[in-house]
């Protein structure tokens, strides 16, 4: 077993605890986590950050579509419109981001 089998489940849950209780700033821990943590280089560990939070946060959101179906949350239902609009825009903005990097 070595340091990383140890530290990076820690890690992984201040990374989650962050998003948990604030909602973003995981990325800002995974980055990091993954850098120093894993020792991956940060060419890789960006995408991988991104990708990690990405799937936590799309959990987060079914998991609170499910509850507010089943027991209701009047007022803080998600603008499918605004998701669309700043999600499509986004990964147009990421796309267009990673061939100017390139």
């Amino acid at each position: 077993m070595t340091q990383s089998d140890l530290i990076l489940p820690l890690l992984g849950l201040l990374t989650g605890l962050a998003l948990g209780a604030l909602g973003s700033g995981g990325s800002i821990l995974a980055l990091p986590a993954f850098v120093f943590g894993a020792n991956v280089p940060v060419s890789s560990a960006f995408p991988t950050s991104l990708l990690v939070v990405g799937a936590v946060s799309l959990i987060g959101a079914l998991m609170a579509a499910m509850r507010c179906r089943t027991a209701g949350c009047p007022g803080q239902e998600a603008d499918p419109a605004a998701i669309a609009l700043v999600g499509g825009f986004g990964m147009a903005g990421s796309f267009v981001g990673a061939r100017l990097a390139a």
